[in-house]
């Protein structure tokens, strides 16, 4: 089940659709799909992966890290790496309607083990974002 939910977000990224119609069909489907982990699990790596790569197009990129991974939308997930090289337009697209494909998590997910794996990847996400600027604020300060 994990395996199929991952290949459909990395297909559906690689699809590079815009179209609202086909964004609220997965969204339905998505959120009738909440109460299995694997959807969680695939979600938060979908999302971390769409996090960084927004970070890295809007403030450059992060630390050492100035390879071809900063030029894609690099998935981890279980033992695989999944390299998806996406028009930056596309990325900021994809990364707020992926973030709001499970909604209002209290009001569709009642298992709380799979909410804890939620809130894990809203933590992932936000921890993200708080090291914008940290890199060259400690470079400043030596």
């Amino acid at each position: 089940c994990s395996q199929m939910q991952k290949v459909l977000f990395e297909s559906w990224l690689l699809s590079g659709t815009h179209n609202p119609d086909l964004w609220a069909a997965l969204q339905s489907r998505v959120r009738g799909w909440t109460q299995h982990m694997p959807l969680t699990a695939s979600w938060k790596v979908t999302c971390f992966a769409l996090t960084k790569r927004t970070l890295s197009i809007l403030y450059g990129s992060s630390g050492s890290n100035s390879n071809n991974n900063n030029q894609a939308v690099v998935i981890k997930f279980d033992d695989s790496v999944q390299h998806l090289l996406l028009e930056n337009e596309f990325v900021f697209y994809s990364w707020h309607r992926m973030l709001n494909l499970i909604g209002n998590p209290t009001l569709s997910i009642n298992d709380p083990p799979i909410l804890l794996a939620f809130m894990s990847g809203v933590e992932l996400i936000v921890n993200q974002m708080l090291k914008v600027g940290f890199n060259s604020k400690k470079n400043r300060c030596k």
